[in-house]
This record gives C-alpha cells, structure tokens and sequence, in this order.
C-alpha cells in the first residue's frame, strides 16, 4: 500500500466494503499513484483548492458527473461526485462534465494582449469571468449563467437541471461571441464534445507524448465560478439564435446523409478491416485508430448497432495487448454521439464521421504508424 495514502485508503475500503465501484476506483487509485506520491507531498494546496472548486459546483449542480486520468493515461468510468467524495480529493488528474449553464471560452494562445481584450470585451457585458492558464498553452475562460429572476441555491439547481438549459447556453455563447466581436476563440470546447473539462487546478497531460505539464489555476485571483446573471433584453437575441442554430443542424444532418451514403458505395475504407484482422500488428496510434477511422467505420458506414461496434472496439483493442478503459470507450461514444446528433465539429464532418484515409493517418503521425504502412504495403496497398 501506498506511504502517503495508506492509513487513508485503509479506512476507505473499509467504509465502501461491498460498494464495488467504490472499490474499483480505490484499486485503481493505489495503483496511479504509485511512483508518484511525490507529486501528491509537493501540491497537495492544489488538490485542496480544486476541491473547494468542485464542491462550488456540486452546490449548484448536486448530479455533477467526474472522471479521473492517471498521469500514464488511464480514466476510470464515469461516477457522480457526491456519491464518491473521496475521489475527488485524490484523483491524481480531475476531469467534469460540463454543466448545461456553463460557458467556456478558450483562448489556444499565449498571448496576454488578446486575452486582456477578451476579459474587457466580456466586461462590457458585465461579464467577469474566472480565467485560468491551461497549464501549457492555452487560457480557459469560465463562467455559470443564470436568469436574472433566480436568486437561490434552490432555484440555481432547478434551471441548471431543466429541459433545453444546454441549447439555451450554447446559443447564448454564440450571442456573447457576436456582440463581443471576439475572435481566435476555440469554439469546440463550448459546441462540440469536449464533453470532459478539467477540472481547476488539475495537472495538464499531453495526450500526444503522455508529459506531465503545469497545473490549470486562476489566473485573475477568483476562488469560485462567477455566476452571471442574464440580462433580459439578451433573450430575444438568444431565441432567433436557436432557431438558427436548429436550421444549421438540419442542413448538417443533409450533408451527413449524402457524405454517408458516399461512403457506403466506396472501397477506400477496406484496408480498415485488415486492421482489425491484424490486431498483433499494431504497434502505436491506437486512439486514433479508434475514433477517427474503426468506430466511424463500424458505426457510420457498415450501420453496426452501438452494442456491436463497443464489442467489437473492446475485442480488437484488447488483441492488440492492452486495456479496453473508460478512454477508449469514451472516445467510440463520442463518435456514436456526433453521428446521433448530426452534429458537424469545428474541423468538419469528413474528419469525425467518415473514416480519416490511412494516407492521412501516415502523412500526420508518421512515427505512430510506421507499422500501418507496412502491413498495408504486404497486402498490396
């Protein structure tokens, strides 16, 4: 057992004997700290203030959902904050569903000037938001928003739980955008997926080389999430914005059907069965694989049911010598999600809902897929 943790996790398994997924995230806590309770001695303030921030936001929104990442990677399943509360006081990296009232700006520059004219554009609207370095190369920008009627824990949590919230904030975030005239923003993060935002004052982990980076921190000397109350003469602006936002989703989901339907009739996605076919082949570049060709492959163009394209997901990354984890998993229900929704991400429909080419694949990450070209280049590709 773990110096640092043990007398802790002792307890803790005794308290949650016979909670299994209690038990699961204990396990898998023991084993991501091993080798790294160091980091755990020296930051421990920031694990104590990144819980004063989660638990600002379980207030407001009891049902908050968590996830934690390893400093290796790894990501336990998906649990609800308040039923496991040790988790977030130990998971080595914090990750949170975004809230359907929450609003995220993301500047992916380091450059103070724009972000300066971002935070006093914002203020114009008498906006005053929490601003945070990501910990390496960008600035996060958060806010909560509420009508300016409510005035209560009580009635915090029944607008931020009511039917249509999200698609309310999302048009409201493009009406902010607009009427701020902010540009050079990473609209993704608010629009499309990044379902999982980490959480303040967790360590950044590239997901390209595995580095441990700095850790995402105020910025601007904030110790909670601003709330900012909607000015009523907004609304009108916000209800033309969604009835604008649903015709766009309607000429996606068009534009959808017809790149599909392409596809289906095309053989330029045969070398992904070799791939599947070849599991001890794979050397590297297995997420990738995942979700930007064999889960848009199997969902999309072969029309597999979901519980099939999981299994099959599960059984392929598991031939090739590691772990079906929650990652994994989240990045085939990410696919799933778009291709439900219909909905077209920052980089468009062709990257994240028709498999990328291995061409591509090759071109973008040639040190990851060396080994592609070479079984593609046996089979006579």
């Amino acid at each position: 057992m773990l110096k640092v943790f043990h007398n802790t996790f002792v307890k803790l398994y005794e308290q949650y004997q016979g909670d299994e997924t209690a038990k699961r995230l204990l396990d898998w806590l023991v084993k991501a700290w091993e080798k790294y309770e160091f980091i755990y001695l020296k930051y421990k303030d920031y694990y104590i203030k990144r819980k004063q921030f989660i638990n600002q936001l379980l207030e407001l929104y009891p049902d908050l959902i968590v996830q934690g990442e390893a400093f290796n990677g790894s990501r336990t399943t998906e649990v609800r904050a308040k039923d496991y509360p040790f988790f977030v006081d130990y998971a080595p990296i914090l990750h949170y569903k975004k809230l359907p009232n929450e609003i995220i700006i993301e500047i992916d520059r380091l450059d103070k000037t724009h972000l300066k004219l971002v935070v006093d554009r914002l203020k114009e609207l008498d906006i005053h938001a929490l601003v945070c370095f990501s910990g390496h190369k960008s600035f996060h920008i958060h806010f909560l928003t509420y009508p300016e009627s409510i005035n209560s824990i009580e009635g915090y949590r029944n607008y931020a739980n009511a039917e249509g919230v999200k698609e309310f904030t999302d048009a409201l975030y493009r009406v902010i955008l607009r009427k701020t005239k902010l540009d050079s923003i990473d609209t993704g993060v608010q629009l499309y997926g990044a379902h999982w935002i980490r959480a303040v004052y967790s360590f950044n982990r590239s997901k390209d080389t595995g580095k441990i980076f700095g850790v995402k921190k105020p910025i601007n000397g904030l110790k909670t999430y601003p709330i900012w109350y909607i000015p009523k003469n907004i609304y009108l602006e916000v209800e033309l914005e969604k009835k604008l936002i649903e015709k766009e989703k309607a000429e996606q989901a068009k534009r959808f059907a017809k790149i599909i339907q392409s596809a289906k009739t095309s053989k330029r996605f045969e070398w992904i069965e070799k791939v599947l076919k070849n599991p001890d082949k794979v050397v590297d570049g297995r997420e990738r694989l995942l979700w930007l060709a064999i889960a848009p492959y199997l969902y999309n163009i072969k029309g597999l049911p979901e519980e099939e394209v999981h299994r099959i997901c599960e059984e392929w990354i598991k031939a090739t010598g590691v772990k079906y984890n929650a990652c994994y998993r989240g990045r085939v229900n990410y696919v799933i999600r778009l291709a439900k929704g219909g909905v077209e991400n920052k980089q468009g429909l062709e990257i994240k809902l028709v498999p990328i080419s291995w061409q591509n694949l090759i071109m973008k990450w040639p040190d990851d897929f060396k080994w592609l070209k070479e079984l593609l280049s046996r089979e006579g590709d």
